[in-house]
């Protein structure tokens, strides 16, 4: 059973006080309730729904995301914006244990938990032409470590300090 509620505001007070340039301002918030609504049924320990009981939060899905992003564009013609998201933590399993073993005992690094993470982006464009953007960016900009996933085989981490440099052509 899955139900929840999703939360975005946006306000540009460079429009609304008419400051000659703009100034995007968003929020967001997600919230997700996802349980399990029976027992489960599956009989294999290394399945990541083995072990499941009716209540049990569902596996990967996390039950807080909040993001909040600002920037500043002049005249379209070049920008900077910041953004920052949280994701809660979550558990790997519909066993729903901080564990790293599978129902039958045995060590399984597949299982387990998540923590949660804060990650901030930069990016910024410069407009060459009416038709041609250059733009760049930093992803995780604070280089913050963190699991992104357990699966197939054990823990992955989540996606390094990366930094990029393109170019954007309409046609």
């Amino acid at each position: 059973d899955t139900a929840g509620l999703e939360l975005r505001g946006e306000y540009d007070p460079g429009i609304a006080y008419d400051w000659g340039f703009s100034m995007p301002n968003f929020v967001s918030f997600t919230y997700t309730n996802a349980e399990l609504a029976n027992d489960t049924t599956a009989s294999d320990p290394e399945s990541i729904f083995s072990g499941g009981q009716e209540g049990n939060k569902m596996p990967y899905i996390p039950e807080y995301q909040f993001s909040v992003g600002t920037g500043i564009e002049i005249d379209r013609q070049w920008g900077v914006f910041l953004i920052g998201k949280f994701v809660d933590d979550v558990f790997t399993t519909a066993s729903n244990t901080t564990q790293q073993q599978n129902p039958d005992g045995d060590p399984d690094a597949r299982f387990g938990k998540l923590d949660a993470h804060f990650i901030v982006d930069v990016s910024a464009y410069y407009r060459l032409t009416e038709n041609v953007k250059l733009l760049g960016g930093v992803h995780n900009l604070l280089d913050e470590e963190y699991t992104a996933s357990r699966l197939p085989h054990g823990p992955r981490p989540g996606k390094p300090q990366f930094a990029y440099l393109g170019l954007e052509i309409d046609f």
